[in-house]
């Protein structure tokens, strides 16, 4: 892990109306850090959204949404952090799980999910992703 290179770190208020932003700025950086095939692009470009979907649906209460890119030796890794919603909140779970992420796993290569101290991160990888 001691190879990789963090080539973008953007923290984003948890606003609907930014999930745009967030998705548009990480294809631009994998675009140009990677030079990937335009189709593998559109689907981490959709996979990013349903990351940041998620994560601003969890944030009701305001918030804000980290998202990391980094850069591995044949890979993109895209990382979407962001609080978990309060105590006793299950409703953003569910959506997660019932469309997000398989709608990821179909988009990416790599789909990992961690919650740790009340915070959550999903990691998306794409491979091969030089064309």
């Amino acid at each position: 892990m001691d190879r990789d290179t963090e080539t973008m770190c953007l923290e984003i208020p948890a606003q609907p109306a930014l999930v745009g932003v967030a998705r548009n700025v990480v294809t631009a950086v994998a675009q140009s850090s990677t030079g990937a095939d335009p189709e593998r692009l559109e689907d981490l470009r959709l996979a990013v959204s349903e990351a940041c979907t998620t994560a601003v649906e969890a944030q009701r209460n305001g918030g804000s949404v980290i998202l990391r890119c980094l850069d591995r030796p044949g890979r993109l890794e895209v990382r979407v952090e962001y609080d978990d919603p309060p105590a006793g909140d299950h409703e953003i779970d569910s959506p997660l799980r019932a469309w997000s992420l398989p709608l990821m796993e179909a988009l990416v290569d790599e789909v990992e999910i961690t919650t740790a101290v009340g915070r959550t991160t999903v990691r998306l990888v794409v491979a091969d992703v030089s064309r």
